[in-house]
Order: C-alpha cells, then sequence, then structure tokens
C-alpha cells in the first residue's frame, strides 16, 4: 500500500511541476535546412520570468567559409512583447574579419521590471538571417558567452540554451523527387484492378 501512495505522489508531482526543459530562450519556427540567396525567419520568446527587466542575447551563427556571406537582424516582436514597448530594442550585427562567425546582438531594458507570462508577454524577436547565394554548408548557431538576462532567480533560475540544430545546406542536387515513381505505381495498380474486374 506504501508503494502505490509513493508511486501516486511521485506521479502527481511530476505532473504538477513545470518543464525543466524550458530554457533562455526559447526558439520557434528554426528551419532544417536553407537554401544560399534565399532568407529564413525564427522567433524567439522566453519562459516566465519574474521582475524581468533587461537583456542581452547574442546569436552566433558559425559556418565552415571564413568570413561568411550570411547577413542577420532582429525585430522586436509584433504580438506579446515582454516589456509594455520597443521603444528600447536595438539589434546589432558583428563580422569579425577573417573569422567564421557572425554574432547578432539583440538587447533591450525597461523599469520597473515585468513578470513574463507565457502567451502574454512571452516574446522578444524575429530573427531574419540572409544567406548570401555564395554561402555553402552548414549553419550552426549558438549562443553567446555575453547573453545575459536580469530576472528574480529567487524561484528558479533557467539554463542558457545548448545543442541547438544544426541548419544544413539544402541539396540542390537531391530535390524532392517528382511523383513520378508513384503515379506510374497508381497507373499499374489501376491497370491490374481493371484486368481483375473484366
Amino acid at each position: 500500500m506504501k508503494r502505490i501512495a509513493f508511486a501516486v505522489f511521485a506521479l502527481v508531482a511530476c505532473c504538477a511541476s513545470p518543464a525543466w526543459a524550458e530554457t533562455l530562450p526559447l526558439i520557434t519556427g528554426l528551419p532544417a535546412t536553407y537554401t544560399p540567396g534565399v532568407p529564413f525567419t525564427f522567433n524567439l520568446s522566453v519562459p516566465p520570468l519574474p521582475d524581468f527587466n533587461s537583456y542581452t542575447l547574442e546569436l552566433v551563427f558559425t559556418t565552415e567559409p571564413i568570413n561568411p556571406p550570411l547577413f542577420a537582424e532582429g525585430s522586436a516582436a509584433v504580438a506579446n512583447y515582454v516589456y509594455p514597448d520597443a521603444v528600447g530594442f536595438t539589434s546589432t550585427l558583428n563580422t569579425f574579419v577573417d573569422t567564421n562567425q557572425v554574432v547578432l546582438t539583440i538587447s533591450d531594458t525597461t523599469a520597473p521590471a515585468v513578470t513574463v507570462t507565457p502567451g502574454t508577454n512571452d516574446q522578444l524577436a524575429t530573427i531574419t538571417v540572409t544567406p548570401d547565394a555564395t554561402l555553402t554548408g552548414p549553419i550552426q548557431l549558438s549562443i553567446g558567452v555575453d547573453s545575459l538576462f536580469s530576472y528574480s532567480t529567487e524561484q528558479r533560475e533557467y539554463p542558457f540554451l545548448e545543442d541547438i540544430p544544426t541548419i544544413n545546406q539544402a541539396d540542390p542536387a537531391n530535390p524532392v523527387p517528382a511523383p513520378a515513381g508513384a503515379v506510374l505505381f497508381a497507373i499499374g495498380g489501376l491497370a491490374l484492378w481493371a484486368r481483375a474486374r473484366k
């Protein structure tokens, strides 16, 4: 009986506790592949943060080529922005000569501090990345060491996001296959069906 009670207690505790997989920031819409010369976007948000008054987020784009021909910019979320307004929002792109990295830094601050509520004011920015038509190879996204989120950590402290999936270059030599094989298969199936009916 004690074992059953303990199991029920553990199950209830697991269901009631917050999802510990939450990180800073949360990324949605990150594509698995990109096409050189074609811009792509993804969104940044945050989990519940009490007394949240400022952030500086470095997004590091690492490529195989040195001096990557890649442009990135951030725009404050139009709806559900974390702060009452985005007047202080900044987006700065830094390129470093003879390296394989481009760093996009977004930041903002507010006073007084706010409490982030999911679905109400949890959105940071939309990031638009434009890989030049000459860019080749994968793009690896990571969070820079100078990233900082200022909020009350009394109840909980969120880790920075790690192990972001690589954005691979779409392979032009292997486009999505045309349905020719499927069409031929279907035609053959119809022919067999028609023959069986006779």
